[in-house]
């Protein structure tokens, strides 16, 4: 394409990129759209402008292009720029028509090209629009016939969330892909958003031999690091969360504005050292000290000497390769007395 800019004025049509084979449509490229794209502008220097090859790549990033915001910053000619806005935008629009991977999404209530301040935030209505979830249903016996042909390979994402026995909090990744899926999110324009790139990856078992065995307290042996002795698929997809929230505000802004209107609001601090778990202090406003105190103590137990013996017999146990126990629930159940805890 360059070649043929380089040469000729006329416009050039395409019909077909290397990545994906034909379009939709025929994409017309005008010798416009390719100078607003490919031209740079020095950003020391806005009157000196090359088109890109003509520099070496590491160097482009002391350039600018035209329709970029940073432009406008520099100095950079303002008609001039809301114009190649103008003119990008509305070509970005031709090619999503054309485009087979996005040619069916509802791009209807994007804005016209000239209500945009910025092709940043013609980018980021797209990238919201351009998502969306459904469901096609399958008879059982499609399923099975094209699985046995090799057609389909099937794989299920479980765990204990899913037992009929399972008790409890969910764990956090179950939360996430039953919201994925859900109506809710559906309904609610995609809060929760499933990105692209997944992938698959599977470790092989290793020998028990080469593992290891301990003995526990009760004489048994176990081998060490048992999640090693079977094979393993593990699957990781990125997933974007509240996506589509618009005007976010820090919390911490929040606090200070509502601190700032009422003075009778008294702020409790809590802090953590090695003499306490926990030490809490409430305050004014003006910083006059109401009340404080340890957290060491809750509902009549010492759970700071209760932590230490654990270390203390967890050490223990793994000098002498016994069983570790387990500190997490004790932790767990200080932390829940102390949110509860009246202060």
């Amino acid at each position: 394409m360059r070649i043929t800019f380089k040469n000729s004025d006329d416009d050039y049509v395409l019909t077909k990129t290397s990545s994906i084979g034909d379009l939709l449509n025929p994409l017309k490229i005008t010798k416009e759209i390719y100078e607003i794209n490919n031209r740079i502008y020095l950003k020391e220097d806005l009157s000196r402008s090359v088109l890109r090859g003509e520099v070496n790549s590491d160097d482009e990033k002391y350039y600018i292009k035209v329709f970029q915001k940073e432009y406008l910053k520099l100095g950079g000619n303002e008609t001039l720029h809301r114009e190649a806005v103008k003119k990008w935008i509305d070509f970005c629009k031709q090619f999503l028509e054309c485009y087979p991977s996005t040619a069916y999404f509802d791009y209807s209530l994007i804005k016209d090209s000239e209500k945009y301040d910025s092709v940043d935030e013609f980018y980021k209505e797209l990238n919201q629009k351009g998502y969306k979830v459904w469901f096609t249903p399958f008879a059982e016996s499609q399923i099975i016939e094209s699985n046995s042909k090799g057609e389909l390979y099937l794989f299920q994402i479980y765990n204990k969330d899913f037992s009929k026995e399972s008790r409890g909090t969910k764990n956090l990744h179950t939360i996430y892909f039953e919201e994925l899926f859900s109506q809710e999110n559906l309904d609610n324009n995609y809060r929760f958003k499933l990105n692209g790139q997944a992938e698959l990856f599977f470790r092989p078992k290793t020998d028990k031999d080469k593992l290891g065995e301990r003995v526990d307290k009760k004489g048994n042996k176990r081998v060490i690091n048992t999640r090693y002795s079977e094979n393993k698929y593990f699957f990781h997809v990125p997933i974007t969360l509240n996506r589509i929230n618009k005007g976010v505000t820090r919390v911490n802004d929040l606090v200070c504005k509502l601190l700032a209107s009422n003075d009778s609001i008294n702020i409790i601090g809590v802090d953590r050292g090695e003499k306490h778990l926990a030490y809490y202090s409430v305050i004014t406003q003006d910083g006059e000290v109401i009340e404080s105190g340890s957290l060491n103590n809750l509902k009549g137990i010492d759970f700071k000497k209760l932590l230490s013996d654990r270390a203390v017999d967890r050490e223990r146990d793994r000098k002498d390769w016994q069983e570790i126990q387990k500190i997490k629930d004790l932790k767990r159940g200080y932390v829940s007395l102390l949110v509860k805890k009246n202060i």
